[in-house]
């Protein structure tokens, strides 16, 4: 862990000099924000800037009342403590940053490892600590590490439910983890409650059909998703617009989630970073039939894109021309990676937390393909979708890896 840390304070460091020294800046600004690779970093780092300043000057109080998301207010802390020494930028985001980088990593070795073995933990986090563009990614200011956090934390606890046994006061902690995640979730992307809402659905099936094949009953694997449960519906209650609530007619509940997905897409569409970039812009979902029909294309766009035509098309400058061939490189990799990972799930099809990674997976890229159509987004939003193809990729390298026999 500590070389992963290393990597990663090193990248920030290139990250900053090169901002500084100004060798792109149309690409990376004086602050080592990367302009194209996450352009919402612009603005969240005036946010925290603002908010570090109303720390510093009219304390905590003024700083609570002050209206801002969750992960600006987070790294407002850190440009508070350390933008006297590295500036407002980057590298007072760093230690953050590397918290979240190391949690992450941590959190797929604790998949893997959960789910199948430790040699499957160690091959998945491995992979994820030096994915180039995700770790590029993590040195900026974006509200997307904290959500991966907090939703690796949850699958964490859910595939615990399927491969351990909990007593009470470990069903309790589990829930109480699982919960805090949730809460957490839709502070920062409510927009996936509908994944977060299907994979404790999945969760619950699975459980059930574990507790059948067992022939017993899991008291405290039920109390920690009897407590998540309960957490889902309060926090849900709570926030009406991320489910609309079970009192509104079904045909309104209807109209209400086409015009969720409508206007996600429609924000991608106006986006000045989106010209050129974004997938079937003309989209338009007027009825459930056409939302249900256009799954399949969704679950393609989630899964492949940016699609092998779109790895060496010419762009402007140089820098965004080597951006596309690390991103082609990068969804070769990937591919062999759901190759494999479908390998591990038909060895494996017996095995649940196989399964729920699989959901996982395959409901999240199809809700990112269904609303994003920008393909940079995209690329950066299913980064936590895509962890689970890693972790049973690595299940799958593993399974083909030929290993001496015994004896002879």
């Amino acid at each position: 862990m500590a070389g992963a840390a290393l990597f990663h304070i090193l990248v920030t460091i290139g990250m900053l000099s090169f901002g500084k020294a100004a060798l792109a800046p149309a690409e990376i600004e004086a602050h080592g924000v990367a302009l194209h690779l996450a352009t919402d970093c612009v603005l969240y780092r005036a946010q925290a800037t603002h908010l570090a300043a109303t720390w510093l000057h009219h304390g905590p109080r003024a700083w609570l009342a002050d209206a801002a998301p969750l992960h600006a207010r987070l790294y407002s802390l850190s440009f508070a403590l350390f933008s006297p020494l590295f500036g407002d930028g980057i590298g007072a985001a760093e230690p953050l940053n590397l918290l979240y980088y190391l949690l992450i990593v941590s959190l797929v070795f604790s998949l893997g490892r959960a789910a199948f073995d430790r040699r499957t933990g160690l091959a998945a986090a491995f992979t994820v600590a030096l994915w180039p563009s995700f770790v590029l990614h993590t040195t900026q200011l974006l509200r997307d590490p904290l959500f991966m956090v907090a939703m690796l934390l949850l699958l964490r606890v859910c595939i615990g439910l399927l491969s351990q046994s909990f007593g009470v006061l470990g069903g309790v902690a589990a829930g109480a983890i699982a919960s805090a995640a949730a809460l957490m979730i839709s502070q920062t992307r409510g927009a996936f409650w509908e994944v977060v809402l299907t994979l404790l659905l999945a969760a619950s099936l699975l459980l059930l059909l574990r507790q059948v094949r067992e022939r017993r009953v899991l008291s405290g694997n039920l109390l920690a998703l009897a407590l998540l449960f309960t957490a889902i519906v309060a926090i849900t209650v709570r926030d009406c617009t991320l489910w609309p609530r079970a009192t509104v007619p079904l045909q309104q509940q209807v109209e209400t989630l086409l015009h969720r997905v409508n206007r996600l897409r429609y924000k991608f569409i106006h986006r000045p970073s989106g010209v050129g970039s974004n997938i079937d812009p003309e989209m338009r979902f007027g009825s459930l039939g056409e939302l249900i029909g256009y799954a399949p294309r969704a679950l393609s766009i989630g899964l492949f894109a940016p699609f092998p035509g779109d790895w060496v098309k010419n762009r402007s400058s140089a820098s965004r021309q080597l951006a596309r061939s690390i991103s082609g490189a990068e969804m070769a990799m990937f591919y062999v990676l759901e190759l494999l990972a479908l390998i591990a799930l038909w060895h494996d099809r017996r095995h649940l937390p196989a399964w729920l990674l699989f959901s996982f997976a395959i409901v999240g890229m199809a809700a990112l393909g269904m609303t994003v159509l920008n393909v940079g987004a995209l690329y950066r939003m299913r980064y936590v979708f895509g962890i689970a193809v890693v972790v049973l990729g690595a299940r799958g390298a593993d399974l083909c890896h030929c290993r001496p026999r015994r004896g002879g």
